[in-house]
């Protein structure tokens, strides 16, 4: 749905209001499914600085919940260093970040790159989102699990 609506903004078949009020419709059912409860992992997710798109992220975190994951999504555009101050009051097994553009991965990398190596002992990074695919070998070679499939294959996460 989300490829489908950002695809007709892209042809001018949409006006961006309408594509806003799709996300925004979207983006607020996906948020007000999520809870933080029960006794399974918790992983912490967010989306890197200058990003706005949740979809992608929120409809994952939607499927980990559905699999006995805890959510705690911390929300779009937020710091790297942020995302790692959060990690050590939370205590997740896993820190979950996204990026649908790879531009926005790009400025982010320094800090990326180094989070792996800053978060608490067991807890696992996973980075997910169609912008993270051009960085992806520098950032599986710092320890990051890539996309959904690393909850699920061989990284000890579940």
């Amino acid at each position: 749905l989300a490829q489908a609506v950002g695809d007709l903004w892209a042809v001018g078949r949409i006006p961006v209001a309408a594509e806003h009020l799709a996300s925004e419709v979207i983006v607020h059912a996906l948020k007000g499914g999520l809870r933080n409860r029960g006794a399974g992992p918790l992983v912490a997710a967010s989306c890197l600085p200058g990003e706005r798109h949740e979809w992608g992220v929120l409809t994952s975190l939607t499927v980990l919940q559905d699999r006995g994951w805890r959510i705690q999504y911390l929300g779009a555009d937020l710091p790297v260093g942020d995302m790692l101050e959060a990690a050590w009051k939370l205590r997740p097994a896993v820190v979950a970040l996204s990026a649908s553009d790879a531009r926005i991965v790009a400025a982010n990398l320094p800090p990326l790159l180094a989070l792996p190596g800053k978060l608490p002992p067991g807890t696992a990074a996973v980075v997910g989102g169609r912008g993270m695919t051009a960085h992806a070998s520098a950032l599986r070679a710092r320890g990051y699990g890539i996309g959904f499939d690393a909850f699920t294959t061989g990284t000890g996460l579940r």
